[in-house]
């Protein structure tokens, strides 16, 4: 993720300087060079406005003015790309206009590329955006801003219905006294909900949940994890045991199911399953157990 956003700064940042290069080099040179630099500068913005996200070029030098803006951007606005070259966001009118100059001024300040999530109404429509803001000097020597807007709308909605998934299924689960976890074997860390989550945390090691499991189980829960992560099993369980301090114990069953391998080594990265108190009917079985010997 980190790797593809450097990629897409770096990428337009060439483009943004491309950009204020030809704009300034076009006011300095003679017919046939403006004519060349005029149709490089074309190429760029056709560039700009191919890209599948909102993109704005901003000079602050000259109180943060567009210089330019995809076709993108100025639909985030319900606006026209001409509406924007040569005024600042105040100019424009923009509800947004506070904000976007306190992040403008926050980048140059600081030289971070900004990243943050914002919330835009236009008419009827509420989209969500991830804004990406990067700070430059170009070989002038003067700052310039590049802004990236990116619809994450549809994103968000898909994580929405996911958690509000999650939630059904673990009221479900929690009715039939189950708990869901997670084990991220890349990261050796587990992750354990339900009212269980007190007994084992709700993030703890790999070694930390082995520590609460009596030695005699541990090597249940180990053969459990070694035919799903080395031997390619989908699936697999482990009944065990986890001590208190009063030398007491309960009875859990935990089952296993692959949720993610490594498409080119095949190996394991994350294991999600249920895990439940058994307590009772362990007992109820060794009593009936008892009864058959006696």
């Amino acid at each position: 993720m980190n790797v593809i956003l450097i990629f897409s700064i770096v990428t337009l940042t060439i483009v943004a300087v491309a950009v204020v290069y030809c704009v300034r080099k076009s006011k300095q040179q003679s017919e046939r060079e403006k004519a060349f630099l005029s149709s490089s500068q074309d190429v760029f913005l056709e560039i700009f406005d191919s890209l599948s996200l909102g993109l704005s070029l901003k000079d602050p030098s000259n109180g943060g003015k567009y210089l330019v803006v995809n076709k993108d951007f100025a639909e985030i606005y319900g606006l026209r790309k001409e509406d924007f070259i040569n005024k600042t966001i105040s100019e424009i009118k923009s509800k947004d206009a506070e904000w976007i100059q306190r992040r403008d001024k926050e980048a140059l300040e600081t030289g971070q590329i900004l990243v943050s999530e914002f919330h835009k109404t236009l008419g009827k429509n509420v989209n969500s955006y991830r804004t990406t803001l990067k700070s430059f000097l170009a070989k002038d020597g003067h700052p310039y801003l590049l802004d990236e807007w990116k619809n994450i709308s549809n994103e968000k909605a898909i994580q929405n219905e996911c958690a509000e998934y999650r939630t059904k299924l673990e009221l479900t689960l929690n009715t039939g006294g189950m708990n869901l976890w997670e084990y991220d074997v890349l990261r050796h860390r587990m992750f354990f909900t339900g009212h269980d989550r007190e007994i084992f945390g709700e993030s703890v090691s790999r070694d930390s949940f082995l520590n609460l499991v009596l030695q005699d189980d541990r090597k249940g829960i180990l053969d459990m994890f070694e035919s799903v992560i080395t031997e390619r099993e989908e699936n697999a369980n482990a009944l065990f045991r986890i001590s208190y301090d009063n030398n007491d114990y309960r009875w859990f069953s935990i089952h296993a199911g692959v949720l993610k391998r490594d498409l080119q080594t095949g190996l394991v990265q994350r294991l999600v399953g249920i895990y439940k108190d058994v307590t009772e009917e362990q007992s109820l079985r060794q009593q009936l157990d008892s009864l058959k010997n006696s």
